[in-house]
């Protein structure tokens, strides 16, 4: 796809032309996909190459233009070539139309144009669609190299867009099983002859390396990591040994990914070092990166780089140069204003700052990555459940309630728990439809406008960014904010699937009548103890618990047990035994219980305590301002069983006639089916 330099040994590459045969080069049997975990769980073992690694060239990577061959041997058309340029600064807009574009009845041009479409999905942030894109992928890949190993690791990098990192490293592990041990050969008797094949399957086999050291780093799993990012490694120097070779460089060229594809390799292979406590080979890697970055001109990277680096002193245990890295890696994103990098950069900035007992410090550094968060929140559909360098969005509300509980601020504890929760609904219902006969001109300009945001998120994440996008990026989020202000007005709960909106705890308290109790289950860790925010109409504290997660995970698969052996007697001593551990009895006395639950707190089986009070779930405690909660005699209950799965699941057997009792019971109509 990309030529890696204009300058070769002329003489050289004639000569080998001159002198040696085209054959195709021997590729691997793919086999069949397995369903073994081994590759899943346990990375192979590290070896060694033969081949010396290679030094960055001084010229800059470029793009092939019109007329020039690509990697795949394809000539580029002149709105390929504008997609390739499009693509390289940021555009993702421009990059898609000049693809729509290409025609071609070359089934290897319609696979190249579908699988470049997928790659810029996600660099615009619009992982879901590049699911959704990969689908035809995979089939013209099948159609014309006989697999789809190429779709399904691209896939992978999707899904860890998306969040789903067990769905990306089944992907990637796919693909290591199916290439096997075959690597890249890196002498030629000729001009290879099945020169598509060859980069297809050399690119499939690097990006699932990658992919799962990537994987690794993002779990906290270091060693796993470093075992993966140097088979990466040791490929990917494979890779470019051929490509800058003075006789098969022409012949096989390299491309603008694997310059990517490397320099976040090395950022890995980086990161776990540092984390492992070889600060002497991670500082050298990453001086590596840092050049292979440099030589595609992508800023970005050197952000991520940056952001890798003050993770990687975080993990090592040593917080000072965590802090210091951080504060270096600071200026670099903000001056690219990449929020995604931002909120989670102050994340483990604070984090870092917090363990070594410089509170004020901590809540500054978090205070800002949760307005970073608040400012990218719903505008961008992949933000929904992503996760990188091991810190997600729940991580700052987690610091942030031990930070409010041990300043005593309990009114700020319950807006920070809020403000978490309108995240969380936010991103759930970024891409959801609405009723148009809400406000849809408003709703209308403001997808438009996230549109455009998402746009110039991209171009500053681009390779070659363009100038004022900063500037261009503050005015969008103003103009979204003033749309939403309008909606708000005219249609208060609309307004909060747009933007994060919380409520005070003085506002909430006011809807709670005598003898009623909000109980809010606070962030907690395995080890931590599960605590409640208990507020009542005119006081409010922190009760702590005796259970921890791991103590009522075991609880619960006991309570479970005991259910599905029917053992009643067994089952009441379990419920016991919970409601206990909870300090459920402290809250005697009172004739209502509105519970807002986190993590494992959802699970409580609040049915099979020996209560006098009903419990009521809700979502948040914002809730309580809500009409039909306040009155909710007047309405009627709505009854959902027996979803039409269309194929993705089969349909759960006694689910429908179950659904109609209970419909039965409340006298309401069954929703089921489509």
């Amino acid at each position: 796809m990309f030529k890696p330099y204009r300058t070769l040994l002329v003489t050289g590459v004639l000569a080998f032309l001159l002198t040696s045969c085209a054959a195709p080069v021997l590729l691997p049997t793919i086999k069949a996909p397995t369903q073994s975990t081994e590759i899943l769980n346990k990375p192979p073992y590290p070896f060694k190459s033969n081949v010396k690694h290679v030094d960055l060239i001084n010229d800059k990577v470029l793009m092939p233009a019109a007329g020039e061959r690509n990697s795949f041997g394809l000539t580029v058309t002149p709105a390929l070539a504008q997609a390739y340029e499009a693509y390289l600064v940021g555009n993702g807009n421009d990059a898609l139309m000049y693809l729509d574009k290409v025609k071609s009845k070359s089934l290897l041009m319609q696979w190249h144009v579908s699988f470049f479409r997928a790659q810029t999905y996600i660099m615009m942030g619009l992982a879901a669609d590049a699911e959704t894109e990969l689908l035809q992928t995979m089939q013209l890949e099948q159609q014309y190299f006989g697999n789809k190993l190429n779709s399904i690791a691209l896939r992978g990098e999707a899904r860890i867009w998306l969040g789903d990192y067990t769905a990306a490293r089944k992907d990637f592990s796919q693909v290591i099983h199916s290439i096997g041990n075959w690597r890249l050969p890196t002498s030629y008797s000729g001009p290879p002859t099945n020169l598509a094949a060859l980069v297809g399957i050399t690119t499939a086999q690097l990006r699932g390396y990658v992919g799962m050291a990537g994987i690794a780093i993002l779990e906290g799993k270091h060693q796993e990591a470093k075992a993966w990012a140097q088979q990466a490694e040791d490929r990917l120097s494979d890779t470019h040994y051929v490509a800058f070779h003075p006789l098969y460089g022409s012949s096989v060229p390299t491309h603008l990914d694997s310059f990517y594809g490397r320099a976040l390799n090395m950022g890995f292979l980086a990161t776990a070092e540092l984390a492992l406590g070889d600060s002497g080979s991670s500082q050298e890697h990453f001086k590596q990166a840092r050049g292979y970055f440099k030589a595609i001109g992508y800023k970005h990277g050197l952000a991520v780089l940056a952001s890798l680096e003050a993770y990687g002193w975080l993990e090592n245990g040593n917080i000072d140069k965590a802090i210091v890295a951080a504060d270096k890696a600071l200026p670099i994103v903000l001056e690219l204003g990449a929020n995604d990098l931002l909120w989670r950069l102050g994340s483990f900035r604070g984090k870092a700052l917090f363990l070594t007992g410089r509170y004020a410090e901590a809540e500054d550094g978090f205070r800002r990555a949760e307005a970073a968060v608040d400012s990218v929140t719903g505008s961008l559909s992949s933000d929904r459940a992503k996760r990188r360098f091991g810190i997600g969005k729940d991580e700052i509300t987690y610091y942030l309630s031990k930070l409010d509980r041990r300043n005593h601020t309990l009114d700020i504890l319950f807006e920070d728990m809020e403000r978490g929760r309108a995240r969380s609904f936010v991103d759930l219902l970024a891409e959801r439809k609405l009723p148009n006969n809400r406000s849809a001109k408003l709703i209308k300009r403001i997808w438009k406008t996230d549109k455009q945001i998402r746009s110039a998120n991209a171009t500053l994440m681009a390779i070659t960014p363009t100038k004022r996008q900063q500037g261009i990026i503050e005015q969008l989020y103003q103009q979204r904010n003033n749309l939403i202000e309008k909606i708000q007005r005219s249609d208060p709960e609309l307004a909060e699937v747009f933007a994060v909106k919380t409520t005070s705890l003085a506002d909430v308290q006011k809807n709670l009548a005598k003898g009623e109790l909000l109980v809010y289950s606070l962030p907690f860790r395995d080890k931590d103890k599960l605590a409640f925010l208990i507020i009542s109409k005119d006081k409010v504290h922190v009760q702590e618990t005796a259970a921890t997660k791991t103590s009522l995970k075991e609880d619960f698969s006991l309570f479970l047990d005991a259910v599905q052996r029917n053992r009643t007697k067994r089952l009441e001593r379990i419920a016991s035994a919970i409601k206990d551990s909870l300090g459920v009895n402290k809250w005697a006395g009172s004739h209502k219980i509105y519970f807002v639950a986190s993590g494992i707190s959802h699970f409580i089986p609040w049915g099979a305590f020996d209560t006098q009070y009903p419990v009521i779930v809700l979502p948040n405690g914002q809730w309580l301002n809500r009409e039909e909660v306040k009155h909710p005699e007047s309405l009627q209950a709505t009854v959902v069983g027996d979803p039409d799965y269309a194929g993705e699941l089969p349909q759960l057997k006694g689910a429908l006639a179950e659904a109609k009792v209970v419909a039965s019971l409340y006298g309401t109509k069954l929703l089921s089916g489509k």
